[in-house]
């Protein structure tokens, strides 16, 4: 959600956020962002949201939604969340993502 919310807070995003049908959204994350809000503008990243732009959840939904996002997105990146997150905790997500995609799972 901390992802999300970094990005919604652009305003350069915000035709995009639109577009996708949570443009009210990323305008009160923009405002709460603003504030210095950081926690409050997350927290506005619902449940829909965060799935539109994001793939979470274990290996076996994390490999389904690729599969299906492969076959509509131009491109995307496998990538482990960095905003709001211990500085330990990217490396053991990149090393998640590697065995589920890269090592067989």
């Amino acid at each position: 959600r901390q992802s999300v919310a970094a990005y919604a807070a652009i305003a350069q995003y915000a035709p995009f956020f639109e577009e996708a049908g949570h443009g009210d959204a990323a305008a009160r994350i923009r405002r709460h962002w603003a504030a210095g809000e950081r926690e409050r503008a997350a927290r506005e990243v619902d449940e829909a949201m965060a799935r539109a732009f994001v793939i979470y959840g274990d290996a076996e939904h994390a490999r389904r939604e690729v599969a299906r996002v492969s076959g509509i997105a131009a491109s995307f990146s496998l990538s482990p969340p960095s905003w709001g997150v211990p500085l330990e905790k990217p490396a053991a997500y990149t090393k998640q993502i590697a065995r589920a995609f890269f090592a067989g799972g």
